[in-house]
């Protein structure tokens, strides 16, 4: 059967654990006139639709009942090759699929590219070390070129935010390089046997302080729009498909009834908010697999959760918890290595 739009309003509201009261204080109106809507003795003004897409975190298509529009990306790429498109996408695309390696950078945005990062970076050094710093002994190319890369992801890290992870692994970034470059060939060198552990340990500082401060990560991105924050996002007929690596990002994802699906995470801090879905179809799981990351799943306070992990080097951890009466149960399979898996009920 077919919900209405106020038996949607009772379900978005009751999973964000908002009282009649508290949703009709946000939205201008009585608690009597959230009643009746759902009721359905009435249904709310069409004025108020955005107001309550907005405290929901849907989008007015979902509240009013009308399929998501997702943009599914095809897998199957018909010209190979490293393709790098700079600048905002004006919609001319191209007239085949490709295949390779594409970097897509918008340098509208805030978000500073690791890739030409890097390029420019190792551009730099072997400028210098080919010119000005030539007496000091010349590097190979690989020698400047992986140090380049690390420093690059320090730099797009710490200009997300500044963190122990972050300074870290810039510091490390700067010291290789200037080490390949012959700059500090006086300093006592490092070992990667003692460079690990301690960018290991600054990481695992990093995520204490996310998990006892309650940091919020990220920006918001719903599952309808470009899609540019994540490598890959796809939900297609209620499971998803999410791959993210080197990112910072907060996932919406809303659907009528969701079906699981997969996650892959890898060097990057992630959260999918599944709190604007509907129902859950029974037996539906979710294979997670982090690598030297951290994931976050925001779930309804309708949903359970049945976790069962295989970790190296991992944690689990729970915070909030589920309405007495919840019987929907979200089976989460995980893989974790070096990484953490947070699970939320708001």
């Amino acid at each position: 059967m077919e919900q209405t739009i106020g038996k949607r309003i009772a379900r978005l509201r009751k999973s964000r654990g908002m009282t009649q009261d508290q949703l009709a204080e946000r939205v201008g109106v009585s608690a009597q006139a959230v009643s009746k809507w759902e009721n359905d003795v009435s249904c709310p003004d069409i004025s108020l639709l955005p107001k309550l897409a907005e405290i929901f975190q849907v989008t007015t298509d979902s509240l009013l009942g009308m399929p998501e529009k997702t943009e599914i990306v095809p897998a199957a790429p018909k010209s190979s090759g490293i393709h790098v498109n700079i600048g905002k996408d004006e919609g001319n695309e191209p007239d085949e699929e490709r295949n390779g390696f594409t970097f897509n950078f918008d340098l509208g945005g805030k978000e500073l590219p690791w890739f030409a990062t890097a390029v420019l970076l190792f551009a730099v050094s072997l400028l210098l070390n080919r010119t000005l710093l030539s007496g000091l002994g010349e590097a190979g190319i690989w020698n400047l070129m992986w140090p380049s890369a690390l420093l690059a992801l320090g730099l797009t890290s710490l200009w997300q935010r500044i963190g122990a992870w972050s300074v870290g692994l810039t510091a490390v970034g700067v010291y290789f390089l200037l080490v390949k470059m012959h700059i500090l060939s006086g300093f006592p060198k490092l070992t990667w046997g003692v460079v690990v552990p301690v960018l290991l340990v600054l990481w695992a500082i990093s995520m204490f302080v996310d998990h006892f401060t309650g940091r919020k990560r990220g920006k918001r991105v719903s599952v309808d729009g470009d899609g540019k924050a994540s490598k890959e996002l796809h939900m297609e007929d209620g499971r998803l498909s999410f791959q993210g690596s080197f990112g910072n990002e907060t996932i919406s994802v809303t659907e009528d009834c969701f079906r699981g699906g997969n996650v892959e995470v890898s060097f990057g801090n992630y959260t999918l908010d599944f709190t604007g879905c509907g129902c859950l179809e029974p037996d539906s799981a979710l294979d997670v697999d982090v690598s030297f990351g951290s994931l976050t799943l925001l779930l309804p306070r309708s949903w359970r959760a049945q976790v069962e992990s295989n970790r190296s080097a991992a944690s689990v951890s729970t915070h909030g918890q589920p309405d007495d009466g919840a019987e929907q149960v979200l089976t989460v399979d995980a893989d974790l290595s070096f990484g953490s898996l947070d699970i939320r009920w708001p």
